[in-house]
């Protein structure tokens, strides 16, 4: 062992003599590779904050169809979407702080999404714990309290690291499990997947603009140091990843939909969109599905783990008009009243990406008619073919289709109560194509409908009821044959 020792070392002492009598050193390691700057971005509005406007029916459209207004991302217009981007390699114990008032809104909610297949936790109203010497006006699950003022503060922390079991009142965890499988990284090292914070504000009025946040500021986002506070506006904004999350995507997104609006209000135009179209029996009726964002699936991306979101597919070709029909829940009202559900509403988007899934027009809860037998009925058509009949004083709403492709519409069901028992969120996933079962009348049924038969039955007075089951009866009914000729051989 000696003799190997003495030998190493020996041989050490030659090759250092060797060096400096050549005027050498052994060459410097590499430096190592330093990883990409953390980022950490403010809250940006994802779609816009403009004001809508509400129109002689009571649905909501955007005011004007110009860049900086269109709503996207399939949203619902009564509602503002805010949100904040950061790194998910922060170290474990790092803190974030956001610090709020209570709106004055029907809800709110933080979510947090860990890149877009996995919604880990979501704090909402009910659940945040005022600041010592503040008060919340969301007492509980369904309603709030109109003798508690809007304005409390309150504080929510981010906080990295494992996920306990108990969770810490207003507390969301960003735990390195969420990323399970999400390795991708971009041309500059940032994990193309990263933690997302969601702020959603419901308004309580329609005279509440988007804008207004729920007439309380913005949330404020810190990160908690040894040193004190660090506003998040202040860690990275020149970062690539900040200035394209609050500038460009916004931008490009908006330019994209601009230009799709613009062509679709130049087609809606055209003589031949106003033709009338006679469906051809049978036509397949949309069907409704419930998309549950609690099961995990390929996206999840910004989603409301309060809601459930049933959709159909519809294309104005089949029929000028489509019609909606389905018993409406009873919703807490802004006056503080409990219901079967916190908020319900229906609005009609596109589909494809290339249009940014453009939210066309809404109509909630509170302006929509429900007939004499509880239902709601909502006819979706282009401009050209809106019905002069459909209209709340004969029971109905009209929806602008908006598009001369395919589109989807989606019925929202927020915050259900623990007893309404046929709510969307009670359907399980085995039975989301087919979510009857549970819902019964309160999953809406469709048909096509031609604006003619339409106009004659609601010109003769006949009930909402009546006109679905007629349309329907017209979308199924095969045309009779055409006659025969004899031969004259």
């Amino acid at each position: 062992m000696r003799v190997c020792t003495g030998f190493a070392f020996v041989a050490l002492l030659v090759v250092s003599a060797v060096s400096a009598a050549a005027g050498t050193s052994p060459p410097a390691p590499p430096p190592p590779p330093s990883p990409p700057p953390l980022f950490a971005c403010d809250f940006v509005s994802q779609y816009n904050e403009t004001a809508t406007q509400v129109l002689d029916n009571g649905t909501l459209e955007p005011a004007t169809q110009t860049l900086a207004n269109i709503r996207w991302g399939e949203s619902d217009l009564t509602a503002g979407y805010w949100q904040a981007a950061l790194d998910r390699r922060y170290p474990a114990g790092t803190r974030f702080r956001i610090d709020g008032q209570f709106p004055d809104a029907r809800y709110f909610a933080f979510t947090y999404n860990a890149g877009s297949v996995n919604s880990p936790q979501q704090i909402t109203d009910y659940q945040v714990v005022p600041n010592n010497g503040s008060a919340s006006p969301f007492v509980n699950r369904m309603s709030r309290s109109t003798s508690i003022p809007p304005g409390g503060r309150y504080s929510v922390h981010i906080v990295y690291g494992t996920r306990p079991q108990q969770l810490a009142p207003n507390t969301i965890y960003v735990d390195p499990n969420d990323f399970a499988g999400q390795t991708a990284t971009d041309s500059s090292g940032n994990y193309t997947a990263y933690p997302l914070i969601s702020y959603r504000v419901y308004a309580s009025t329609h005279g509440l603009a988007v804008g207004a946040h729920g007439n309380v500021p913005l949330p404020t986002f810190v990160e908690e140091t040894p040193q004190g506070d660090i506003p998040v506006a202040t860690i990275a904004p020149t970062s690539s990843q900040c200035q394209w999350w609050n500038g460009g995507l916004q931008n490009l997104a908006r330019f994209g939909i601009g230009i799709f609006a613009a062509i679709n209000t130049y087609l809606e135009q055209q003589p031949a969109e106003a033709a009338p179209i006679v469906p051809t029996a049978p036509v397949p009726a949309p069907l409704f599905t419930v998309y549950n964002p609690g099961v995990p699936s390929s996206f999840q991306y910004a989603v409301n783990l309060d809601s459930r979101y049933i959709y159909s597919y519809i294309t104005p070709t089949a029929g000028d008009l489509v019609l909606l029909r389905g018993r409406a829940p009873a919703y807490s009202s802004p006056a503080g009243s409990s219901g079967q559900l916190r908020h319900w509403s229906v609005c009609e988007n596109a589909t494809a990406i290339v249009t940014g899934y453009q939210t066309y027009a809404c109509v909630e809860d509170e302006d929509t008619s429900v007939d004499a037998d509880g239902f709601f009925n909502i006819v979706i058509s282009i401009p050209s073919k809106r019905p002069q009949n459909a209209t709340p004083a004969n029971g109905f709403q009209w929806l602008n289709f908006g598009t001369t492709t395919r589109a989807v519409v989606v019925y929202r069901q927020m915050l259900a109560s623990p007893t309404f028992a046929q709510a969307a969120v009670n359907v399980p996933a085995a039975q989301d194509q087919n979510p009857r079962l549970v819902m019964g009348d309160y999953l809406p049924v469709a048909t096509y409908c031609e604006k003619p038969l339409f106009d004659a039955l609601t010109g003769a007075g006949q009930t909402p009821a009546q006109v679905f089951a007629a349309c329907l009866q017209q979308s199924q009914t095969p045309p009779p044959p055409p006659p025969t000729t004899g031969s004259s051989g």
